[in-house]
């Protein structure tokens, strides 16, 4: 069974912790979220993947920050 997609017309990848990447928040839409931001794709053609690139190293950047081992 195939479900629908939420979001018409392309897809949106969404940051949870948006606000504490710096350096890509001009490139993302917060769409009056208060923590998460994203960026939204109409086709794979609009992809600019150094750019995605550099967010996606930004965002594991972060999220380590956040996710450290407990001893």
């Amino acid at each position: 069974m195939l479900h629908k997609p939420y979001k018409k017309g392309g897809v949106e990848i969404v940051f949870w912790n948006a606000l504490k990447m710096k350096n890509s928040l001009p490139l993302l839409d917060k769409k009056m979220r208060k923590w998460m931001a994203g960026i939204t794709y109409n086709s794979v053609n609009q992809i600019d993947f150094e750019v995605f690139d550099t967010i996606i190293r930004e965002e594991i950047a972060c999220d380590g920050q956040y996710n450290k081992t407990l001893k």
